[in-house]
């Protein structure tokens, strides 16, 4: 014998719902789901509270429209300037004094932005740019020394870690900090692209600090397992430790408290191309460059890598210049191995007053 369509043995075990609760201002909308009246409150001489005023036929005058900040609830139309400003939970926090929108970028985001690709360019234009990078890397990059360094607070994690490349990188970085008489107990140091926060960590042993030195976190996303708190250290004097949880490119240097009457030192590991340009402008402007690797096809991969690499070095380059002209002494030292990592060039500033 053939069953009966599940649809219509459900509407038949449908019953209707009870009579509305005798409970003064509980909501009198059916919730079919759960087979139950809405909890929530009403407010006096209503039947319906706010997210079921729709359903009320006493007060069909005033339209209810979705909240622009949680589309979970809803808000009396003519209500909602007042909603958005004081009453939504959902609504973003105040921009911090330091906000300033897009104060790092020299150039202007345009409207609209043709993409090319090089695999798209003609066999005489390809060739004409190889040419143009091999020239100008020639003349622009003199040879660069490799020089990698150590330091004993990363000497228990490179024995412990089973793949030390990292540990290898942090210890060479807060070498050259020491070499160049920047790990101060004074000093106000800021982790751009901070991450957990880890470099900033190894950076506060090195220094032995204990509560002199101050630190600034700079990173867009929330991370967890963040080093902060041990950052803070034990003592009774505790680090002052800041995270910015902001771009880069709206943050205005200039307005953080924690920089007045401090030594500043800057360090990162983790910052991309368009990162690095936008944060050295921050740091000119003492207030973020993906550079885009070129992956094409037609050549060789060595080729092409060889290319990526003069790339880089060409715009390296550039930014020493325009860090020197703006009264920088500025060093490039490749501080790890290429076998630790490709990225193994360290950009060292220090202003020629100091």
């Amino acid at each position: 014998m053939p069953k009966e369509p599940q649809a219509k043995r459900q509407k038949e075990k449908e019953t209707p719902p009870p009579p509305p609760p005798d409970n003064p201002r509980q909501c009198h909308f059916w919730v079919k789901r759960k087979r139950r009246y809405c909890h929530l409150p009403t407010k006096i001489d209503n039947d319906f509270c706010g997210e079921h005023a729709i359903y009320d036929a006493k007060k069909k005058g005033k339209e209810r429209i979705v909240c622009p900040y949680d589309p979970s609830h809803t808000v009396n139309k003519d209500e909602l300037n007042k909603h958005l400003e004081k009453k939504c939970n959902s609504r973003p926090p105040p921009n911090p004094p330091y906000f300033s929108l897009n104060i790092n970028c020299t150039l202007p985001f345009p409207e609209f932005e043709e993409k090319m690709t090089l695999s798209h360019l003609s066999k005489e234009t390809l060739d004409t740019l190889i040419n143009n990078v091999n020239q100008w890397y020639q003349q622009l990059v003199p040879k660069i020394k490799t020089e990698v360094m150590d330091h004993l607070v990363l000497k228990e994690k490179k024995e412990s870690t089973k793949n030390g490349k990292h540990a290898v990188q942090q210890a060479s970085l807060i070498g050259h900090l020491e070499r160049l008489q920047l790990l101060r107990k004074d000093a106000c140091f800021i982790e751009y692209g901070s991450g957990k926060g880890e470099l900033s960590y190894f950076t506060k042993l090195a220094v032995q600090d204990e509560g002199s030195a101050s630190f600034i976190l700079i990173d867009r996303k929330n991370t967890r397992c963040k080093f902060d708190n041990v950052i803070r250290g034990n003592s009774e004097k505790k680090s002052l430790v800041k995270r910015v949880g902001m771009d880069i490119k709206d943050l205005d240097l200039s307005k953080l408290d924690l920089l007045k009457g401090k030594n500043v030192v800057v360090y990162s590991k983790h910052l991309c191309g368009s990162a690095t340009d936008i944060t050295l402008k921050s740091l000119v402007n003492h207030s973020k460059s993906n550079i885009d690797r070129m992956h094409y096809s037609g050549l060789e991969h060595s080729v092409r890598e060889q290319l990526g690499y003069k790339c880089k070095r060409i715009i390296d380059i550039g930014r020493t210049k325009y860090l020197e002209a703006n009264g920088f002494d500025v060093e490039l030292i490749y501080y790890v191995e290429p076998s630790t990592s490709l990225e193994n060039l360290a950009l060292m500033a220090i202003p020629k007053n100091k």
